[in-house]
């Protein structure tokens, strides 16, 4: 687990990696959101922190696997 301040930012899952990602940022490089929305080893989280308030943000889950996202 990683916070900063009083967020978490990062911590790792049986079944995959949760990340905070910067949503002004990924507003801004929309061809780069996409390519985590075609990814199979992305989902955005819809239940536990979707996104912060305070902080502009998106979260989600990167789960490794063996499969690839061909560019």
């Amino acid at each position: 687990m990683m916070n900063i301040g009083e967020f978490l930012v990062f911590t790792i899952h049986k079944d995959g990696i949760w990340m905070a990602l910067d949503k002004q940022l990924l507003d801004q490089l929309d061809e780069k959101r996409q390519l985590l929305e075609l990814s199979d080893n992305w989902r955005w989280d819809t239940h536990s922190y979707p996104e912060y308030i305070l902080i502009p943000s998106k979260n989600g889950y990167y789960t490794p696997a063996a499969k690839r996202l061909q560019l």
